[in-house]
């Protein structure tokens, strides 16, 4: 007698799956799999039974430059860690069915992460990115500087102009830049330029962050805006992913 799927064991069947052709004991059998993502062999790679049958895809790696290599770093990477989505569509716990995020460092310490838990993870991993831009400044900022200028001061960009108490400077940093795609319609080509200013004739003297964007108005952040800006551009971005994310997932 064959056995009837009930409703209740069609909502226990994980979503995005696809029936493919899976070498199992010397025969090609039909299994489900996450096609949309999976990259194993299922064809070629034999396993002794369904339940031994991975899916997996693509590793993200997470690679650092040798400290004595090349300033590209492209010719001596070290992996740090890396990451892949899995899922075992015949274990025991539900996140293991359910497509999910392995993470291994390079010690070989595995961690599972549920979709959520992977998002809160890459908040971690942004966090970070921005620490270690930190201390990259902080160490860079122990070379030689010119004298009366800034660690961060772009040679060249400086402006020196003669003030009602004599020549002052205007101190200028490197620009950040969001260029805009093609076809974007706006009165200037970038989204969101800035970059940090100091002048000397200013009562206040405290560097700032001079943002303009595409319509052309700007206006100078402090570090507290700053601080919000940032919050929001991380934001704004990680749910740009998730939206670049869904529109490669098929329609229910």
């Amino acid at each position: 007698m064959a056995i009837q799927a009930t409703p209740t064991d069609q909502r226990n069947q994980p979503a995005g799956l696809s029936i493919v052709s899976a070498l199992v004991n010397g025969v090609q059998v039909p299994v489900a799999c996450p096609a949309a993502w999976c990259t194993e062999n299922h064809t070629g790679d034999e396993r002794r039974h369904v339940e031994d049958i991975d899916h997996v895809s693509d590793n993200v790696d997470l690679n650092a430059p040798a400290f004595n290599s090349s300033d590209d770093g492209i010719f001596d990477q070290r992996l740090i860690a890396y990451a892949h989505l899995g899922q075992d569509l015949y274990a025991s716990d539900p996140n293991m069915r359910a497509a999910h995020v392995r993470v291994e460092d390079r010690g070989g310490e595995a961690s599972y992460l549920t979709p959520d838990q992977a998002d809160a993870f890459a908040g971690n991993l942004d966090a970070f990115a921005t620490q270690i831009r930190t201390l990259a400044h902080t160490a860079r900022g122990t070379q030689a500087v010119e004298p009366g200028h800034y660690p961060w001061c772009t040679p060249g960009a400086c402006a020196i102009y003669q003030g009602d108490e004599g020549p002052t400077v205007e101190h200028r940093s490197a620009d950040a830049t969001i260029t805009a795609p093609a076809g974007f319609q706006a009165s200037k080509d970038r989204i969101l330029h800035a970059h940090l200013v100091a002048d000397d004739a200013y009562e206040f003297g405290a560097p700032a962050v001079s943002a303009v964007d595409a319509t052309g108005s700007g206006t100078l952040l402090d570090t507290e805006a700053l601080d919000q800006l940032i919050d929001q551009t991380a934001n704004a971005l990680t749910q740009l992913r998730a939206m670049r994310l869904h529109m490669q997932a098929a329609q229910a």
